[in-house]
């Protein structure tokens, strides 16, 4: 990626913009107003990554470099209606298992700026969800992180170090002793039932942990019914939660009236995963090369695959507008008030 032209030196040789990372495994952050990443420090090391980033890079390696490296987000008030359905489904649950609570909700409703349509339908099929009787296993951890590493030998003249590792993470819905389960709130249920779809993220979620034996993917179908021009959204409400108790199998995929449960298994055995492992690390060779050739090239053909890309529109029009984006933030709130502490001595 070149050399940082706003650089400037303390006596020591360090950046002043420069922000130490969590890890020294991860490249540093940059102090300046629209940067993320320090861009000298990411010729060196590689950004903490996770499934979904990996899918970014072998979809566009222009999409990961704006999500990564420069830290840019859609604002979630942008985001679709079905991105916003999902993320109140994740946290209405949760209400429910006990993890969220009410304000947790209202919390997300707000941020995302989510409408009456919207509401309506997550509790529809909330409404149907209990009067199924539908329930999880008991005895499980919810929203628990994993960090796991992989590495690579030098094989490049800019590295400094024989072996570069890296950081890979992770959110588990819930997680057992040897199992673990996962909410999908979407209109392509058949994608999270798909082996080679689901490779990268159930297989980096086995490799975290050797006790894991299988994965619950519990699936629910967004609806599909429209809501009529003259008819108020309560009605379309009671109407959709018909629909659901008529037919729970289509909302809830693999749903099992005997047991009272949903979901599809898939077992450890089926991945391949010194497959994802070895992914991971020649992903990483590749990333390093284009930090260092400047070469996160975009791919067009991948904009509308499987989903729009969500940052389409700074790739189209070729610039960031805030009302859409946002910059990520740089730093927690618990490692900005070392930063402050620390002051200078850094």
């Amino acid at each position: 990626m070149g050399v940082c032209k706003r650089r400037i030196n303390k006596p020591d040789g360090r950046c002043v913009h420069y922000i130490f990372p969590d890890s020294e495994r991860e490249p540093g952050f940059c102090t300046l107003a629209g940067e993320y990443h320090c861009v000298d420090n990411c010729s060196a090391k590689i950004p903490r990554l996770s499934h979904s980033a990996i899918l970014d890079w072998l979809k566009c390696r222009h999409c990961f470099y704006l999500k990564k490296i420069r830290g840019i987000s859609m604002k979630e008030n942008q985001c679709s209606p079905a991105v916003k359905m999902g993320s109140l489904w994740d946290v209405v649950l949760g209400k429910l298992l006990g993890v969220n609570t009410a304000e947790d909700i209202k919390a997300i409703v707000d941020l995302y700026e989510i409408g009456d349509k919207e509401r309506v339908t997550v509790r529809s099929i909330m409404r149907a969800y209990k009067a199924l009787g539908l329930e999880v296993e008991p005895g499980f951890e919810a929203q628990k992180r994993f960090v796991v590493t992989n590495q690579f030998v030098k094989s490049y003249p800019w590295l400094t170090n024989d072996k570069t590792e890296f950081a890979i993470t992770g959110i588990y819905d819930r997680v057992y002793e040897d199992h673990f389960a996962e909410n999908k709130f979407t209109g392509k249920p058949d994608l999270y039932q798909d082996i080679l779809f689901l490779s990268s993220q159930l297989g980096t979620y086995f490799l975290s942990d050797d006790n894991f034996e299988y994965c619950i993917m519990e699936i629910v179908r967004t609806p599909a019914l429209k809501l009529g021009d003259d008819e108020d959204v309560e009605v379309f409400g009671e109407r959709l939660y018909k629909d659901i108790m008529k037919r729970p199998s289509w909302y809830f995929i693999g749903y099992n009236n005997m047991k009272r449960t949903y979901g599809k298994k898939f077992y450890r055995r089926e991945f391949a995963l010194d497959e994802v492992a070895a992914r991971y690390g020649q992903i990483g060779y590749e990333i390093m090369d284009a930090n260092e050739r400047d070469a996160f090239y975009k791919n067009p053909g991948a904009c509308h695959v499987p989903f729009e890309c969500d940052m389409i529109d700074i790739c189209r029009h070729g610039v960031m507008s805030e009302e859409i984006y946002k910059f990520k933030d740089k730093v927690s709130e618990e490692r900005s008030a070392k930063l402050d502490e620390l002051g200078d001595e850094l």
